[in-house]
């Protein structure tokens, strides 16, 4: 007996901003769940997707990423959590729960035995799910966001200086929002940036950083100005880029350190509308004696990936690290989510269930 698959898939590389319906659609096909042919693999049912920014460079078909490019007319991939519904391989069992940064954007998939074979151990991990967790957490807080914000400080700051401070931009987003919460719980003192006046409540009614304001309506320079005094600010965990990557560099103190978790103000350029060029930046850099490192989770999963899962879900469970989710039901939901993730249309970690 058949049953419904449906999956989304990318249908050509987008010029600027995807549009749902031409460059991503959502497409109908059907998967017989008791035959289907695993070629000595697994049959899996998806659970819930992330929808993160970093996929756009996915869509980048004809160029070169550190990301692996989608396929015209097949389906996309994320951060997922899927359910083993039949297995024929000796590695996973039905019912177990699996995370996995390529999980297939679609109700039902099939990874074959020399699939599973080929896989790491940081392209599948079984999810020992914390009873007191909602399952979209393992993609949010407790999944690739909340890996990219603890295995980054641990990676690139380690311990803390004493008495330090650190700029967060995109602070209320997915990422930004855990970064302020453990820079607070290493005993920095955080300045964050947002979009909007109820992502700046955020920030400090739930995140509780030290001073958040909105970048489209403050003098950003004004504020790291007067937050980071004459000494300048620590560290940069930088999502944006563009003008606010700027704006620390003339307030960035003495060997100070940035890392580069995202470029948002650069994933929609085009050669029409090319993203922001950062004046100061090799000046900065070589007179304040800064360290800048790029930072992709994927390179330290295998290493920390176990770590992680043994301290953030506790950290959620006992409520010491607060994050929002906007949670988007459906299939029909991820290329729309999408989109509005790119906007900034969304209210915390966006996840589709």
């Amino acid at each position: 007996m058949s049953t419904p698959n449906q999956s989304l898939i990318i249908v050509k590389e987008p010029q600027g901003m995807p549009k749902y319906g031409e460059d991503l659609k959502l497409v109908d096909s059907s998967i017989n769940l008791e035959s289907a042919d695993l070629q000595g693999g697994i049959l899996l049912k998806t659970i819930t997707m992330s929808l993160d920014p970093t996929l756009r460079n996915s869509m980048r078909i004809g160029q070169k990423s550190y990301a692996r490019h989608y396929e015209a007319g097949k389906p996309i991939w994320g951060f997922g959590v899927s359910e083993v519904l039949r297995s024929e391989h000796p590695k996973w069992k039905k019912g177990d729960l699996l995370h996995s940064r390529e999980t297939i954007m679609a109700q039902y998939s099939v990874l074959t035995g020399a699939q599973v074979d080929a896989s790491t151990d940081e392209f599948f991990a079984k999810v020992d799910r914390v009873p007191e967790l909602n399952i979209t957490n393992y993609v949010s807080a407790a999944g690739m966001p909340g890996m990219t914000a603890w295995m980054s400080l641990k990676a690139i700051i380690g311990d803390f200086k004493k008495d330090s401070t650190i700029f967060v931009t995109s602070a209320a987003g997915a990422v930004g929002s855990l970064v302020c919460q453990l820079a607070k719980e290493a005993g920095s003192k955080v300045i964050a940036s947002a979009g909007s006046d109820d992502k700046v409540r955020f920030l400090q009614e739930d995140c509780h950083v030290d001073r958040a304001f909105n970048y489209k309506t403050a003098d950003v320079n004004a504020e790291l100005a007067a937050f980071g005094g004459e000494k300048g600010i620590d560290y940069f965990f930088d999502n944006v880029g563009g003008p606010q990557l700027e704006a620390y560099l003339n307030h960035a103190a003495v060997y100070g350190v940035v890392i580069v978790c995202g470029v948002i103000s650069a994933y929609n350029a085009t050669a029409d509308s090319p993203a922001p060029a950062i004046k100061n930046f090799p000046t900065s850099v070589l007179v304040k004696q800064l360290t800048v490192r790029g930072f992709i989770v994927s390179s330290f999963l295998k290493e920390q990936r176990e770590t992680f899962f043994k301290s953030m879900p506790g950290l959620l469970r006992d409520g010491k690290i607060k994050f929002r989710e906007d949670v988007r039901e459906g299939m029909d939901a991820l290329g729309p989510g999408m989109v509005d993730l790119l906007k900034g249309d969304h209210n915390g970690k966006m996840v589709v269930l």
